[in-house]
């Protein structure tokens, strides 16, 4: 199974969030849509500063998913 890296970016800066084993890059994305709602519920700081969480494989990113307003629900 293929390990996904998990990263709280902005444009100046990274946070690793660790890996993760998943079937395929599908299920990492849902994971990472999953994860920038609930920052921008329980991080409201997060909000329109650029934030996001990259996905990265070993071949390197393969989604990004902004934390923005309109995920908060």
């Amino acid at each position: 199974m293929p390990v996904f890296s998990f990263h709280l970016v902005d444009a100046t800066s990274s946070s690793d969030l660790g890996g993760q084993e998943y079937d395929d890059a599908v299920q990492a994305t849902e994971v990472a849509d999953l994860l920038t709602r609930r920052l921008a519920v329980e991080e409201p700081a997060l909000l329109g500063g650029g934030w996001a969480i990259v996905v990265s494989d070993e071949r390197g990113e393969v989604y990004r998913s902004a934390i923005e307003p309109e995920r908060v629900h």
